[in-house]
Formats: structure tokens, C-alpha cells, sequence
């Protein structure tokens, strides 16, 4: 049966100090109900025996430190095979990056995109014969310009995607959305 409460007091109860003693009550049986169990985080333990991950984000981060032996192989390969060099932004995939630093190859450079056309003629300066870019369009773009300033217009640069590869906060700042958004 519904109790009646008086106007000077919340219709919860909370306020009065019988309700505020309900609810003192209430409040660790609701709070077990919502807890999580240690389980349901994600996790990567790393111990002597491996790495074990659980969650997308704690099995990318394990896949960076235990990277695929045959991939790292078979990349290793291909690279010394081309004589390629390497620029990689750091956004790129955990799993990728993970390959990447297992090479043995010295022709390999993760980073900003601000750094990565610099370490693009680094590379060609130590003898690498072309360049392949894993990063958004306008890095490879910003690449082939730092290698033509630096006198390497004759090497190749790759990127890896026959798609093209966007990158939203450069797309946000091109003139046409700036003059949309101006009005004129």
C-alpha cells in the first residue's frame, strides 16, 4: 500500500531521514547488482609464460607485442627484396606496427606525419631505392614533396592502397568547406 509523504519532502523518500536510511540500504545491494566483475574489462597480462589479452583493444595491443613470426618474415623479405624504406604513421594498426618493429630491415620509421618525410630521405640518403607510405593520402603526398626538396625526385613513392585514403581533419580544412561554411 502506497504510504502518503508531505509536500516538503521528495515523493522518493530521500530527504526525510527515513528515507535517507532506506536508501543507505539500498544503495550497496544496487551498487552489487551494476558492479562488473574483474572479467568484463579488457586486459593485457603480460607475465613471464606470454601475453594473454581480453577485449579488441587488449588483443590489438598483444598482436603489437607478439606479432605474426610468418608476416614479419615475409615482410622482411619483401622489403629487402625492393630495397624499400618504410614510413608508417603511428595510427596505423597496432598488429601492423607490431610487424614493423620486428624487422631487422634499418629502413622502417613509425611516427607523426610531420616526421615521416624526413625520415623518407634519411632512408634514401642510407640507400633505400623507393618509399612506401602507410598513412592517410595526403602523407605519401607530403612525402614525394620532402623527397623533391631534398634532390630524390627519382624514387618511387608507394602507397599501398589502390583506394583512396582520407583523412578527416585535412578534409575539414580544404578551401571549398571553408568557404562553405564563411558563406561566400
Amino acid at each position: 500500500r502506497p504510504r502518503r509523504t508531505s509536500r516538503t519532502s521528495v515523493h522518493r523518500g530521500a530527504t526525510t531521514m527515513r528515507g535517507v536510511s532506506a536508501l543507505s540500504r539500498r544503495v550497496p545491494r544496487f551498487a552489487r547488482a551494476v558492479s562488473f566483475a574483474p572479467e568484463a574489462f579488457p586486459a593485457l597480462l603480460i607475465r613471464a609464460e606470454g601475453v594473454s589479452a581480453r577485449g579488441s583493444f587488449a588483443e590489438s595491443q598483444a598482436a603489437f607485442l607478439e606479432p605474426d613470426a610468418a608476416v614479419v618474415a615475409e615482410l622482411q623479405d619483401a622489403v629487402e627484396r625492393a630495397n624499400m624504406g618504410v614510413v608508417a604513421h603511428y595510427y596505423m594498426d597496432a598488429e601492423l606496427q607490431g610487424a614493423l618493429t620486428r624487422l631487422k630491415w634499418p629502413h622502417v620509421f613509425i611516427a607523426d606525419s610531420l616526421a615521416m618525410g624526413d625520415a623518407a630521405a634519411r632512408q634514401v640518403d642510407a640507400g633505400a631505392t623507393s618509399v612506401a607510405v602507410l598513412g592517410v593520402d595526403f602523407m605519401a603526398e607530403s612525402v614525394r614533396a620532402t623527397l623533391d626538396a631534398h634532390g630524390h625526385r627519382h624514387v618511387p613513392v608507394f602507397r599501398l592502397s589502390p583506394n583512396k585514403i582520407g583523412c578527416s581533419l585535412a578534409e575539414s580544412a580544404e578551401a571549398q568547406v571553408l568557404w562553405d561554411a564563411d558563406g561566400n
